[in-house]
Parts: structure tokens; sequence; C-alpha cells
């Protein structure tokens, strides 16, 4: 049986849902996020009208993650884009957590992550990509904690794995 979405949005592509004390939304990395297009207005109006009482925590979820680590690669540049289409109406909202994966691990930036810098307004980024990754791929001597290459990385784990939230 396929998927078929929560009724909102585009189906499986975008839509939103409430789970207890989260409204989360899920977004495509995939289809046009640029500010006018169809997911970016449903997405600002899924935003607006989240009832911070009854869902007091709000994540967004994409594929593709805002901030990736390295420098001069088509995810750091994807990631740059995301950021001019997407941080700013994050903000504006006071999403708590943006959930990605891609990347084939995990990492995990400041609190208040916004235009690069810690301690600010944006919300907490979390990439779990670890559950594509090979089990073998790497030297087993070599698994583990990862470099972390920016001031806002926190936490990074370069593991087969999966990510658990609790609330």
């Amino acid at each position: 049986m396929r998927f078929s979405g929560s009724g909102n949005g585009n189906g499986v592509f975008w839509y939103s849902y409430d789970y207890g004390l989260v409204h989360t939304v899920v977004i495509s990395s995939e289809h046009d996020v640029r500010v006018g297009s169809e997911q970016h207005t449903w997405l600002a109006e899924d935003l607006s009208k989240v009832n911070r009482t009854a869902t007091p925590w709000l994540t967004v979820e994409c594929h593709r993650p805002m901030y990736y680590y390295r420098k001069g690669s088509s995810n750091y540049d994807f990631g740059l884009f995301l950021r001019q289409q997407l941080e700013d109406l994050l903000v504006l909202h006071n999403v708590d957590m943006f959930v990605s994966g891609h990347v084939h691990k995990y990492y995990r930036s400041c609190v208040g992550l916004y235009d690069g810098r810690c301690d600010n307004v944006g919300p907490l980024h979390v990439v779990v990509g670890t559950g594509g990754m090979r089990i073998k791929k790497h030297d087993p001597k070599r698994w583990g904690e990862c470099k972390l290459f920016f001031d806002w990385t926190e936490s990074c784990f370069d593991l087969y794995g999966y990510g658990r939230v609790t609330v």
C-alpha cells in the first residue's frame, strides 16, 4: 500500500501533521522551494496556522540539509540556496528544529543557528543520514566521531544508525 500523506499540502511531497505536542512539517528539497513557489507559499501558510498552545514544538523535515560541513561541494551550495529561500521563514515562525538527511553522517548544530552563527534566533539543525551509510564503508578503527568543521557544529558521528527524538 502506498503512503497517502496527511491530506494537506501536496500529498507525499510536502505535508504536515500533529503528533502529541509536536507539529511536524515535511517539505521537499527536490521540488521548487523558492519564495513564491507553490511549496513555499504552502509552507508559509502552514507555519502561520500552528497553534503553539496545543503543539508548542515545531519541527520542519527535509531531505537535504541547510548546513553542510564541506565548502565547495554541491551539497554546501545547495544548503546555501535552501538557507536563502527558507531560513528567514523558519525564524519568523520560531521553528525549533530542522531535521534532514541526505548526508550519510549524523551531525547536530548549536542551538539558535541562523546565518551561520550560534546563539541566535534560528532552529537546531540535525542531520540524520546515517541509515544510508554502508556498514563496511570505513575502517572500523576510524568509525566514531568525525571532525567538527565549523563553529556551528556541536556533534558529528560517522556511524551507521538512526535517530530518535523524545519530547
